[in-house]
């Protein structure tokens, strides 16, 4: 080995690397790592990120932390109070009832007080009289005359008074003299009563201790009262607290005096329900101009809704289950809709403004049911994909077959069935399978070739949805989706569910690309901001510290409860986002109200008060508070009880 020449030495060289790369290549990416295999398509290689693009750093001028965020937590009112009676009675009058806005001092409600006044009444009368203590004053005047005169007549040294009878008129001066001092304590004791009895009955009027909004009144006119006993509650709104556990690796990065944003759990509201289907529906469409709504169903039916007015238009039965449904983006009266089936079969409609729809099938069919169709964005050619884990180009006017799309020489497009097709403006085609990948399709005139695969996806979101101008992927990871460049491969964000189950079922953008709906295992969902760019947000908390919260997106807008255990397998929005419509298991079309844009920007902005020194009982978790101040303008104005999110940003100690 000493003696090798220095061409071996070469040799070996090469030798060595190719090994690696080949090591590499079999062990798959990195963990930890921004390094992804090289996936090897006809004679070229494409890799999955681009290293370069995923190594450029911002430039700030300080290391940073992820922002960390605590979720669910809890808003509650800083200042609230039970008012609770002082003595026991019968409620005579309530003066307020719930939403009434009042001030400390202001009356809440009254006891019945009649039986106290006229105690009152009487011992003002004892307390203000003086007729007992005037007798007992002029009794005693009387009797120190008397004893005044028989002093001076018995000092001439005569006698004139009787030493027993002098005796008599001073024992009767000291009697009156103690009776008219029990008469002024009797008149003391009784104001003193006079003024316990005024208490008590200032006690039977109840008032608020703090300012602020009745929120419950838990008694009402004619119901006994005990003391002690809550009867309103006032809490005072203008302050929240923002209360939630964080984990305790996370508790030393956070500091009292550290900003937070506060993201509300708004939930939104179902507008109305399309009624029909008699099975689970399993994929549904709408038309580019809003106005007709397919939804197909496992009741071998599809049903074409008339939208916004919600009536049936058409219905178009099959031989066996509709799997797959699409709108023909054609220019001119009427509409064209796609339908795909378990046969393996795909129908084209053609759905005039008067008349009968007419359906024509395509030249060739799927040898297994069909699950997902797209088409070009100036409707001339579709793609369809099944279980087959084939996916077929076709010319859209005469249903022709122009190619099958193949991974590699002889291989299907996919190691797994084909669940979601999408057209790029461009012409690439996106296609994800139960394989767990998702691939990137450049399509020729005879043929179509692979340009790039994107991995590690759990496969529960059958439908990852591609962003309007075709630049941006969905891909799902559980309790994480995440968002990629289409041809690099790179991370522009993530959203995560916030323990409120996997996404499941369905993930879309909306068609300004400014949104995007999720579907979770617990029946919830989700509509989010597109979160801003890892390097946008470390440009921005790196150079504007004091007003980062104003330029981060991301984050969830609000909220929708579907009712039941119902699965939901497809949805899509309106053209004009006005609303957005889902379809799964519990066989019903539900269409959702899309919130105000007002809600969509988080300027709700708290202060870290208080970071807990106990973990909680059975968890390893301690407990997290925050304050804000609550907008007054009623469109943002948060209510007490709901939930929200905090994201605390570990740099904001030092933003005063």
């Amino acid at each position: 080995m000493i003696g090798l020449s220095g061409a071996a030495l070469a040799v070996l060289a090469a030798w060595w690397s190719f090994s690696g790369a080949a090591d590499s290549q079999a062990k798959g990416p990195i963990a930890g790592s921004n390094e992804y295999p090289a996936v090897k398509v006809g004679a070229s290689f494409v890799r999955d990120r681009d290293v370069a693009s995923n190594h450029r750093a911002a430039k700030v001028s300080k290391s940073l932390f992820d922002p960390l965020e605590i979720a669910p937590c809890n808003l509650t009112p800083i200042v609230e109070q039970d008012v609770s009676s002082q003595v026991d009675g019968i409620f005579d009058e309530v003066f307020v009832d719930v939403g009434k806005q009042v001030r400390k001092g202001d009356p809440l409600g009254q006891l019945d007080d009649r039986q106290l006044r006229a105690q009152v009444d009487l011992l003002t009368i004892r307390a203000n009289s003086l007729a007992a203590e005037r007798i007992a004053k002029a009794q005693f005047d009387e009797a120190d005359a008397k004893v005044e005169y028989a002093k001076k007549a018995n000092e001439t040294g005569l006698r004139t008074v009787p030493e027993l009878e002098a005796k008599t008129y001073l024992f009767q001066r000291e009697r009156y003299a103690s009776e008219m001092k029990k008469a002024r304590e009797e008149r003391e004791a009784a104001q003193k009563e006079l003024e316990r009895a005024k208490v008590v009955l200032q006690q039977h009027r109840i008032q608020a201790g703090v300012a602020g909004e009745i929120v419950k009144v838990y008694k009402r006119n004619g119901e006994t009262v005990k003391q002690g006993e809550p009867v309103f509650r006032v809490a005072n709104c203008n302050s929240l607290r923002v209360e939630g556990l964080c984990k305790i690796q996370q508790a030393s990065l956070i500091r009292v005096g550290m900003r937070a944003l506060v993201e509300p759990e708004i939930r939104g509201e179902q507008m109305t329900r399309l009624i029909g289907h008699t099975g689970a529906i399993t994929a549904l469409a709408i038309s580019r101009d809003g106005r007709l709504l397919a939804s197909a169903g496992e009741d071998r039916t599809v049903f074409v809704w008339n939208w916004p007015q919600g009536t049936r238009n058409a219905e178009l039965p099959h031989s066996t289950e509709v799997t797959a449904v699409a709108f023909v983006p054609t220019p001119g009266d009427g509409h064209t809709l796609f339908t795909g089936c378990n046969d393996g079969q795909g129908r084209l409609w053609r759905l005039p403004s008067t008349g009968k729809p007419i359906s024509r099938t395509l030249g060739e069919q799927h040898e297994g049911p069909l699950r997902a169709v797209a088409f070009s964005a100036d409707g001339t050619q579709c793609a369809t994909g099944g279980d087959d884990k084939r996916i077929g180009v076709w010319e859209t006017a005469s249903g022709k077959l122009r190619f099958w799309l193949h991974a590699e020489e002889g291989l299907s497009a996919h190691q797994g069935g084909v669940t979601s097709l999408r057209f790029c403006p461009d012409g690439q085609l996106v296609s994800a399978g139960r394989d767990n990948v998702v691939k990137v399709w450049r399509l020729g005139a005879k043929a179509g070739t692979l340009v790039r695969i994107h991995t590690g996806r759990t496969c529960e979101v059958a439908q990852p949805g591609v962003s309007p101008e075709g630049k941006r992927i969905l891909l799902d990871l559980g309790e994480e989706l995440r968002i990629l460049e289409r041809d690099s491969g790179k991370w522009l964000g993530s959203l995560n569910s916030r323990r409120q189950g996997r996404f499941q079922g369905l993930a879309e953008f909306s068609p300004s690309g400014k949104l995007v709906l999720t579907a979770s295992t617990n029946q919830r969902l989700q509509l989010w901001r597109v979160p801003t760019t890892p390097e946008e947000m470390q440009r921005i908390r790196g150079e504007n510290a004091q007003n980062f919260h104003r330029h981060l997106a991301g984050g969830e807008i609000c909220h929708f409860i579907i009712p039941g255990a119902s699965v939901v397998h497809a949805g899509v929005f309106a053209p004009d986002e006005s609303v957005f419509f889902t379809g799964g298991s519990d066989k019903i079309v539900r269409a959702w109200a899309m919130p105000s844009s007002a809600n969509w920007q988080p300027i709700y902005e708290a202060r870290i008060t208080y970071v807990g020194n106990q973990i909680e009982r059975g968890t390893d978790m301690v407990r997290i508070r925050a304050e804000l101040e609550n907008p007054a303008d009623g469109r943002r104005r948060l209510r007490a009880g709901m939930f929200a999110a905090l994201r605390v940003f570990p740099e904001t100690i030092d933003a005063k």
